[in-house]
């Protein structure tokens, strides 16, 4: 719906080996329309769609929600969008300083523990974390994602598919498991398998083509099944302590 105009170009999706794992897909969902008849304010946040290294950058944002349709007519309001682009802004992203990192981690986790604080407070607390970019950041998340609130976990799941810290983060949710004593979340096994496979080359389906289609569902069709086997398997050794 929207598009990202971004110069110089740079960064990368932090979400793009989710919506490539077993889990992406394409597709709509639920929507609405209504008339154009006064201003409508859309929340996009940059972070959820790049991550751009330290530098400056103009931004500008092209938004394909507006169409032209007869009046009381609404099967008419799915018509080709007229592409609105939004005035560009200059932003400059600066590099986060190891003290200014570990205080953004100390307040949030502050704000997760506290049993006086509001869902509100501790969504953007999580969301913090999850953009923190760092490696106690990433093992937090990990903690978060076994223990926390089911309100939190989609923030917790993204925060490890985009995390620079793969590596740890694998390490990390392995330890957990092991020390669950049987009670685990299953989101939190399939995200740690999806992880697994997405660093794994030999199980990293080609990009879409118009001409690879039968190649890619191949593709998907091993990833599921090495899915399927690695999340029972999971599972199986954290019931026996394993």
């Amino acid at each position: 719906m929207e598009v990202f105009c971004i110069e110089p170009d740079g960064g990368n999706d932090p979400l793009a080996d989710y919506f490539n794992s077993y889990q992406g897909f394409m597709g709509g969902g639920l929507f609405s329309q209504q008339e154009l008849n006064h201003s409508s304010a859309i929340k996009i946040e940059l972070n959820e769609w790049r991550s751009l290294p330290p530098g400056s950058y103009t931004v500008s944002i092209i938004g394909n929600r507006v169409s032209v349709g007869t009046e009381n007519d609404w099967k008419s309001w799915n018509g080709a969008p007229i592409p609105l682009r939004s005035n560009a802004v200059t932003i400059r992203v600066e590099k986060a300083e190891p003290t200014w990192r570990t205080m953004q981690l100390s307040n949030a986790v502050k704000v997760l523990d506290s049993p006086n604080t509001t869902e509100d407070q501790r969504r953007h607390a999580i969301r913090v974390l999850r953009f923190l970019g760092s490696e106690d950041a990433t093992r937090e998340l990990v903690r978060r994602y076994m223990m926390g609130p089911d309100e939190l976990l989609w923030d917790s799941e993204a925060g490890l598919f985009g995390s620079p810290f793969r590596a740890t983060a694998i390490r990390e949710m392995k330890v957990t498991l092991k020390n669950t004593r049987g009670q685990l979340r299953k989101e939190f096994v399939e995200a740690l398998v999806n992880l697994e496979l997405q660093s794994d080359s030999r199980y990293r389906p080609p990009q879409f083509d118009d001409k690879n289609g039968e190649v890619r569902a191949r593709a998907f069709d091993a990833l599921e099944l090495e899915r399927s086997r690695r999340v029972t398997k999971y599972i199986a050794d954290a019931a026996k302590g394993k």
